[in-house]
Parts: C-alpha cells; sequence; structure tokens
C-alpha cells in the first residue's frame, strides 16, 4: 500500500472551538487517513494531495495548531474554485459528523466531490459515507470499526 503525505483542507466550520478530545479523534482520523489511502472509501478517486472539508460537522473551528504540518485549511468555496478551474469534478474528503462520548468516538468520514459549475458532461464516480468508530486507550484514540458505509 502506497504511503502518501496529504495536503488536508479543512473548511472552518463557525463556532467556538473543540474539546481536546474532540483535537485528538480528529488526529487519529487524519493521522489515520495519512498512514493508509485505504481506510478512505473511494480513496482511488483522490489526488496524493488529497483536499478535505471539515465544514459539516459541528459548530467549532479548528485552529491551525490541531492541523499539524502535512495539512493547510481551506473552505469548501475553494474547493469548487478548484473544480470550477480544472473544468472536472474534485474530489476530497469530509468528516460529516463527529460524536465523542467519554471513551468512545463515532466520527462519519466521505469521499465526496465539487463539480464544476455549469458543466452537465462533468461525471461524478462513488460517493461512499463511513461510519466509524474510535476508541481511547492508555491515552490515545485509535480506530476500532466501521460498522457501516453506504454508497451513492
Amino acid at each position: 500500500m502506497k504511503r502518501f503525505a496529504p495536503a488536508l483542507l479543512l473548511a472552518l466550520a463557525c463556532g467556538g472551538s473543540p474539546s481536546p478530545d474532540e483535537l485528538a479523534v480528529l488526529k487519529a482520523v487524519l493521522d489515520r487517513a495519512a498512514a493508509s489511502k485505504g481506510y478512505l472509501p473511494c480513496a482511488q478517486l483522490l489526488t496524493d494531495r488529497p483536499f478535505v472539508l471539515r465544514e459539516e460537522a459541528g459548530s467549532w473551528r479548528i485552529p491551525a495548531s490541531a492541523a499539524g504540518g502535512s495539512w493547510i485549511v481551506k473552505s469548501r468555496s475553494s474547493i469548487q474554485a478548484a473544480a470550477d478551474s480544472a473544468r472536472k469534478p474534485v474530489y476530497f474528503v469530509a468528516i460529516y459528523g463527529m460524536k465523542v462520548a467519554g471513551s468512545s468516538a463515532e466520527v462519519s468520514v466521505i469521499v465526496d466531490r465539487a463539480l464544476p459549475a455549469g458543466d452537465r458532461d462533468a461525471v461524478a464516480v462513488c460517493s461512499v459515507l463511513a461510519n466509524d468508530e474510535y476508541r481511547k486507550a492508555d491515552g490515545r484514540w485509535l480506530f476500532k470499526d466501521r460498522p457501516t458505509s453506504v454508497e451513492f
């Protein structure tokens, strides 16, 4: 399996700050995605430097310090602009939901796409929403299971 160093494009949501556990779960998801491209559903559609969006998942802003050195913070409009400029679909990863309770976390991760504006001939392939479970053990959040994934 090819290892890659993605530039993660995270869109800023409106609101307050994430909790320390929310930040740690986000980091665990991003680390897993960087270490194994196969972790992401439909990852074959992503480039070696995939865009990742984080704006639907909550009401808090992701501080730049949480993104780490390999990740770049960007907005949904930037991803859309890239699709419009390239005149082809741009696939990206989004974290659509996160719920942390005690030592358990549920995270919804999707490979989605931005289609070029006004291009009726653009073809979009594969959108999969995966619902992952993470558990905290010895102070670290670790991937546990993917009980469901839905392709649409």
